[in-house]
C-alpha cells in the first residue's frame, strides 16, 4: 500500500484532541508502541533507504517501508503482516543476519477524521500529530485542526530522533521512555 503522511510537532495533544474530537473525529483506539528497526552489518537497508521494522503495539507486526519519494509529504510503499509471536519474529531476523540499529517507543491514540487517519503520538522527544491519507486531505486536515501545515516534517522518527540529539548536544542511541 502507498502510504502518504506527514508529521507536526505540537506542543499539547491534549488540545488537538479536543479539537479533533470537536470537529466530528472518531475515536479508534490508543496503545504502547515499541518498534524495534533493523539492518545487516554493512546498513545495507539503511543505505538503500529501505526500513525494516517489528512493532509490538496492540498486535505484533512486520512492515517494510521502500524509500521515501521526495515532494511536500512523506509517501513510500509500505508492506505489513501481523505475525503472532514477537520473540519469535526477533529471533528470525536475527538469524538471518539483521540486528537492532535502533529502538524507539511512543503512545499512540488514532482517531478518523475526514478522509484521514490522525495519530497523536507522545514520544520520549516530544509530542507529534501524523496525518495519513491523500495529500489535499491531509493539508486539510491540518487547516481544519488549527495545525500549521507549513511546520511539516517528512522524516522518520529515527531522523527526527537523530536531529533532536544533535539540537540537544545529546550521543544518539534508542528513543526510549
Amino acid at each position: 500500500m502507498i502510504e502518504t503522511e506527514v508529521k507536526i510537532k505540537v506542543m499539547d495533544l491534549h488540545s488537538v484532541k479536543r479539537r479533533i474530537k470537536q470537529k466530528g473525529g472518531i475515536y479508534e483506539s490508543s496503545f504502547f508502541e515499541d518498534n524495534i528497526v533493523f539492518d545487516d552489518e554493512h546498513g545495507t537497508l539503511f543505505k538503500k533507504k529501505y526500513l525494516l521494522r517489528l512493532r509490538k503495539s496492540d498486535h505484533i507486526t512486520v512492515t517494510v517501508k521502500t524509500p521515501m519519494q521526495k515532494g511536500r509529504y512523506k509517501v513510500m510503499q509500505e508492506y505489513e503482516i501481523q505475525v503472532s509471536d514477537f520473540d519469535q519474529a526477533l529471533s528470525i531476523f536475527n538469524i538471518l543476519g539483521y540486528r537492532k540499529v535502533f529502538r524507539y517507543q511512543k503512545m499512540r491514540e488514532i482517531f478518523s477524521f475526514q478522509r484521514t487517519k490522525v495519530f497523536l503520538d507522545d514520544t520520549p522527544i516530544g509530542n507529534y500529530i501524523e496525518i495519513e491519507g491523500e495529500g489535499g486531505d491531509i493539508e486539510q486536515t491540518a487547516k481544519l485542526l488549527d495545525l500549521d501545515f507549513e511546520k511539516k516534517i517528512t522524516k522518520n522518527y529515527f531522523e527526527v530522533y537523530r536531529d533532536y540529539c544533535r539540537e540537544n548536544g545529546l550521543e544518539p542511541g534508542d528513543m526510549i521512555f
